[in-house]
């Protein structure tokens, strides 16, 4: 399989629909394994109930190395997170 850098312009073969186009622009290829990413830089997020009840934070970035967000609260601490550790603010 011939593998392409992450902004390249490729031809997709007759028969690839756009939903399938869509469907794959959310998805990274990462060691073999498809991951897909769940929160987005500026979304408002819960950090884990355990440590930090009640308080908000928001997403900075995603770290592809440690597959952590990096997560800004109470205005300037700053940590990583896990995706299982979060929670979409609205959902909450």
């Amino acid at each position: 399989m011939k593998k392409y850098k992450v902004g390249a312009v490729v031809s997709l073969p007759s028969g690839v629909g756009l939903s399938i186009v869509v469907k794959l622009v959310f998805l990274l290829i990462r060691k073999g394994r498809i991951i897909m990413i769940k929160f987005k830089t500026g979304e408002n997020v819960a950090l884990p109930e355990s440590k930090y009840p009640g308080v908000p934070g928001v997403v900075i970035s995603y770290n592809n190395k440690t597959e952590k967000y990096l997560v800004r609260f109470n205005g300037v601490q700053q940590m990583y997170f896990s995706e299982d550790e979060l929670v979409a603010w609205d959902k909450k």
